[in-house]
C-alpha cells in the first residue's frame, strides 16, 4: 500500500510513504523499488530504490542444513547465527521429524545433539553478533529424513526456537559421475559385441 501527496507545487517537496509486508521476506536484508509516475518534464517516472533489514531476535543461516554421516553414522555440520544479544547461550538442543515422517504416535527421542557455540569478536555494521554452532549427533537414517532441531536459548523474547535440517542416508559407495557412467556404458557395449562375435 502507497500513500503519497498528489500535487506538489513547483519548488516544493512530497512525501511518499510505502508500506512492504516483512511476513514473506524472511529474516535478513531486502531491497525493493517503487517506480513514481508524474508529469515532471525532466523524468516522468522517477525509481526510488528501498533497502531495509528484517530483524528477528535470532536468525539462521543457512536456512537449513544438510547432514550426510559417515560410515560410523557421525554426522556434523555448522550453522551461523545471528542476534543483537552479546551474551547468548544454547541451553539444549532436540530432534524432531517432520510430520510426513512419522506416525503420529511415535515422538521418541532419536538421537542425542551435541554443541558448541563461539560468539565473533564484534558486531556487524548493524550491531549483530554472530555465533558459529557446531552441531554434531549419532544416527543415519534408512532413507533420507527431514526434520527440526529445536533450540533451547536464553534469549528474553524466544526462548526456543526451530531450525530445519536434512538427513542423508550412510553413502556406501561414491555417486556415479557422468564420466563413470560413459566408462560403464563403454565397457558393456564392448562385452555384448564380444558375445555377439562368438554367436556369429
Amino acid at each position: 500500500m502507497s500513500e503519497f501527496d498528489s500535487i506538489i507545487p513547483p519548488g516544493q517537496t512530497g512525501r511518499v510513504t510505502q508500506q512492504i509486508k516483512t511476513s514473506r521476506l524472511g529474516d535478513g536484508k531486502f531491497s525493493k523499488y517503487v517506480k513514481v509516475m508524474s508529469n515532471a518534464r525532466n523524468s516522468r517516472v522517477l525509481k526510488l530504490s528501498m533497502i531495509g533489514r528484517v530483524v528477528t531476535p535470532i536468525s539462521f543461516h543457512p536456512k537449513a542444513l544438510v547432514f550426510q554421516p559417515d560410515l560410523h553414522k557421525k554426522a556434523k555440520g555448522t550453522v551461523t547465527l545471528s542476534s543483537e544479544k552479546g551474551d547468548l547461550v544454547i541451553d539444549q538442543i532436540s530432534f524432531e521429524k517432520s510430520k510426513n515422517d512419522e506416525p503420529s504416535w511415535q515422538k521418541e527421542q532419536l538421537f542425542l545433539v551435541s554443541h558448541s557455540i563461539k560468539r565473533s569478536d564484534t558486531t556487524d555494521k548493524d550491531g549483530f553478533w554472530d555465533y558459529a554452532l557446531d552441531l554434531s549427533f549419532e544416527y543415519a537414517p534408512h532413507s533420507t529424513m527431514s526434520g527440526y532441531f529445536f533450540i533451547s536459548t536464553n534469549h528474553p523474547e524466544v526462548h526456543t526456537v526451530k531450525y530445519r535440517i536434512i538427513i542423508k542416508p550412510i553413502q556406501t559407495s561414491p555417486p556415479e559421475t557422468s564420466n563413470n557412467k560413459t566408462k560403464k556404458d563403454t565397457t558393456q557395449t564392448k562385452r555384448r559385441k564380444k558375445r555377439e562375435e562368438k554367436l556369429d
